[in-house]
């Protein structure tokens, strides 16, 4: 659900780093879980940026995960996440192959969990609300536990 709502088109939070601000080239962003250790597991947003902005991005990105976790979202957000899932319901009904299954099911299976088919996934995301958005960022976006990397040619001070 996070990265539909952070950086999954242009009216996603993150967005905004390209078209208001224009210091970024892109923006992405994914979660890792380890089945293992759920300690090891981690959420990414990548981008890619100029050095001289480096700076000015983590802010923006910072506050916005403040905002995500203090204020939650909003109706529209709510219907765009929930329109998204929908839109990729179809479009596995249409294009269903071999491969989304294995990769869908295969570390359930390894893992020894629960295996839920593509219509109890589709389902589960679709009963998502503000509170668990909310619930879930906080759990997620602790700012004592984050790492922030960057890398380029230049040495930069943060």
């Amino acid at each position: 659900v996070l990265p539909k709502l952070l950086t999954n088109g242009l009216d996603s939070r993150l967005y905004k780093l390209r078209y208001k601000y224009g210091l970024i080239y892109y923006i992405s962003s994914e979660i890792e879980t380890d089945y293992m250790n759920k300690k090891l597991s981690c959420y990414t947003i990548q981008t890619e940026v100029d050095s001289n902005s480096i700076k000015k991005v983590i802010e923006v990105i910072l506050e916005e995960l403040r905002l995500l976790k203090d204020k939650g979202v909003n109706d529209a957000e709510i219907k765009k996440v929930k329109n998204i899932y929908l839109m990729e319901q179809f479009e596995h009904k249409m294009a269903s192959k071999i491969y989304d299954y294995v990769q869908m099911y295969s570390e359930n299976v390894v893992f020894g969990k629960k295996v839920d088919t593509f219509k109890d996934y589709y389902e589960m995301r679709n009963n998502i609300t503000k509170n668990k958005i909310r619930i879930i960022a906080r759990s997620i976006f602790d700012e004592n536990k984050m790492v922030i990397g960057f890398s380029g040619k230049q040495r930069i001070k943060i």
